[in-house]
């Protein structure tokens, strides 16, 4: 008889722990929102499941693990269902914009059994770093590139300013060749007019200019 007696007991065990559990809304004291669907939180005790979470005095509960939230009567029917559990997911407003919180009975399982909205945190920041990492990367390649084509210009730039002063030196030291030629010649043509003009004063003509010119040639060999 006692045997059995201790048999049930045991098997009645987990279900009475799973009943003494206390609510993870211990703690905190709603109202019904002004003006707004769902259930205002007035006020949030330290220490509390809820406070660790995260609740703050003001906010407007509009979501309870998923289950729409649009009066006190709808919050206080929906959290007696969830209460004894050991996580809560909750939408609250807060200044104007929607914030999920996980209301948790060991804090320090949060994120470990979550969806998206908590568990795709560290994945999502994981991802923000590779991206980052990949950027970074990408811009020193273009810096580095950059670089080399500039380095490349220049030299290119160089190697032509080089060339076009060495040809602009030829084409100068040919038109200074050429230009001396020209002014021998002038010269020389000048010369020429000038004795014709002398000989023309003294009434010698062209063919005794050539006789003469022959004649102080043929001096000049002997």
């Amino acid at each position: 008889m006692l045997s059995i007696f201790f048999v049930l007991m045991v098997l009645q065990t987990p279900s009475a722990i799973a009943e003494q559990k206390t609510s993870l809304f211990t703690g905190i004291v709603i109202k019904g929102a002004r003006g707004a669907e769902g259930a205002e939180v007035v006020e949030v005790k330290p220490g509390s499941f809820s406070d660790s979470a995260g609740l703050k005095s003001g906010d407007i509960i509009v979501q309870v693990d998923g289950t729409k939230i649009n009066s006190l009567g709808s919050f206080a029917e929906h959290s007696k269902k969830v209460e004894r559990k050991d996580d809560i997911a909750v939408v609250v407003l807060r200044g104007g914009n929607n914030v999920n919180i996980e209301i948790l009975r060991d804090p320090s399982q949060a994120g470990s059994n979550k969806g998206p909205a908590v568990g795709a945190v560290e994945p999502a920041a994981a991802a923000a770093g590779g991206a980052v990492g990949f950027v970074e990367e990408k811009t020193h390649e273009a810096v580095e590139g950059a670089k080399d084509v500039a380095d490349e210009a220049s030299e290119q730039a160089k190697e032509t300013a080089h060339e076009a002063v060495k040809e602009t030196k030829e084409a100068a030291s040919d038109v200074a060749g050429f230009a001396e030629k020209e002014t021998h010649k002038a010269v020389e043509f000048a010369e020429n007019v000038t004795l014709d003009i002398l000989y023309a004063d003294e009434g010698i003509s062209k063919e005794e200019q050539q006789s003469e010119g022959k004649k102080t040639e043929g001096g000049k060999t002997e």
